[in-house]
């Protein structure tokens, strides 16, 4: 009797070697597949830190945006509030009212980020309810416009605040030689 021949490269392996092989592959990509989900996991759970801190920062950015915008109008009203106290005393009854108007509506368009909500309400009531009308004695409605403009002043934070200057005392005039 022969013995068969050895099985060559050419021969196709038997199948409890393939059976084998289909194992060690099997465990092989079963390996790399939690290795990967593990991996995964892991770059997830960091890369969420930076997300967290980068909406942390936007949103105080739009809290600061939003309060810029506030101080803005409040100081385009304070202006507009003094100019209408420079025409009255320049007797300009028209311009003075059509300024306050000016600083009713910057008023009405301040939103409430960084500003007190309840003073600010207080504010544009007292606003709304102003008019300047013809008089002879202008000193009530002049005192009136001057308190509204103390009172947005008031409202703004401290480093865009100024108090209100000290009256000028008259200089002694100096005899000229």
């Amino acid at each position: 009797m022969e013995t068969p021949p050895p099985p060559g490269p050419s021969s196709p392996p038997s199948t409890p070697v393939k059976h084998a092989r289909l194992r060690k592959l099997a465990a092989a990509a079963l390996g790399v597949l939690i290795i990967a989900t593990v991996l995964f996991l892991v770059g997830r759970t960091l890369g969420r830190k930076p997300v967290g801190a980068l909406e942390e920062r936007a949103t105080a950015a739009e809290v600061a945006r939003d309060s810029a915008a506030t101080n803005a109008r409040l100081l385009e009203a304070l202006a507009l509030t003094y100019r209408s106290a420079l025409d009255l005393d320049e007797r300009n009854f028209g311009t003075a009212n059509a300024n306050l108007q000016a600083a009713v509506a910057a008023l009405e368009a301040a939103g409430g980020a960084g500003v007190d909500t309840a003073a600010l309400a207080r504010v544009k009531a007292r606003a709304r309810g102003m008019n300047v009308a013809v008089a002879a004695n202008l000193e009530a409605q002049r005192r009136d416009v001057l308190a509204l403009a103390d009172a947005l002043n008031a409202l703004l934070p401290a480093p865009l605040s100024r108090p209100a200057p000290a009256p000028a005392e008259p200089v002694p005039s100096t005899p000229t030689r």
